[in-house]
């Protein structure tokens, strides 16, 4: 936000913030499995990077290296208080009895090169092949109107290859 609005917000101020929307920040660890343990691994990476390499930048022309990544998260929110009708007991046990957790699941593509964002995508759905490619397929279009005609797509295998 400093960047965009010249305002510096703390953490604490964001939590404060959004409290009211029964919002909250986790922690979550994750543990990356390691990559370079193998010697193939390290070798196939350096292959690919000296491939890429050669291609030169008059070739892809102007943003013509594209990078395609997909994120997916759920967002959960947990209702703090209950109703209860006339007769069902007192409001902690309501409490409890309506203490739900509502989520919602989030995924989203986007492809950016060199001067920016290309194309964004947000789905409360997985990714999944025919949703990717129909992103694909929307990419090209913008490529296109933005007269980028040899462009390198680069993207990970991430995606469900299930339909």
């Amino acid at each position: 936000m400093r960047e965009d609005l010249g305002v510096n917000v703390s953490h604490t101020t964001i939590a404060k913030l959004i409290r009211g929307f029964n919002y909250s920040f986790k922690s979550i660890y994750s543990k990356p499995e390691p990559r370079d343990t193998l010697e193939d691994n390290i070798e196939l990476r350096y292959e690919y990077a000296d491939k890429f390499s050669k291609i030169s930048m008059a070739q892809m022309g102007e943003g013509g290296a594209v990078f395609v990544d997909e994120v997916a998260f759920t967002l959960t929110m947990r209702c703090s208080r209950g109703s209860a009708f006339q007769g069902s007991g007192t409001a902690n046990e309501c409490e409890l009895k309506n203490n739900h957790l509502k989520k919602r699941y989030i995924s989203i593509a986007c492809a950016m090169n060199r001067n920016g964002i290309v194309h964004l995508s947000t789905q409360t759905k997985a990714f999944k092949q025919k949703l990717f490619l129909d992103f694909i397929e929307e990419l090209k279009d913008k490529l296109s109107s933005q007269n980028v005609t040899h462009a390198v797509i680069i993207m990970d295998d991430s995606v469900e290859t299930n339909n």
